[in-house]
């Protein structure tokens, strides 16, 4: 992989990793506002915060493993190892460009 080549990664990764970020200060901002909500009145509200507040905690945690991936991949670039295999083959950059998160 060319130099070139590696700096389209890292800029993919790094604009992935922004979004990322964005989208769990807000998906975290709006558990936190749920939480502090008074308006709930009654058992139906109840219910309704609860599976969202699990379906939000469930998509944190996703994003979370994908910003530790996303951080990986750019300390593989850092080391000179991004888009190698363990075994030191190269990976197809088509893969890459499709799932730039890939790893044999």
């Amino acid at each position: 992989m060319t130099q070139e080549q590696l700096s389209e990664f890292k800029e993919i990764l790094e604009k992935r990793k922004a979004q990322v970020e964005k989208n769990l200060r807000n998906l975290r901002a709006e558990v936190e506002s749920m939480i502090a909500d008074d308006a709930l009145d009654d058992i139906q509200d109840l219910v309704a915060l609860e599976n969202m507040d699990r379906d939000d905690q469930a998509l944190i945690k996703r994003l979370e493993e994908e910003l530790k991936e996303i951080n990986n991949a750019l300390l593989r670039i850092k080391q000179g190892t991004y888009g190698k295999c363990e075994d030191g083959s190269e990976i197809d950059l088509d893969l890459l460009y499709v799932n730039p998160l890939y790893q044999c």
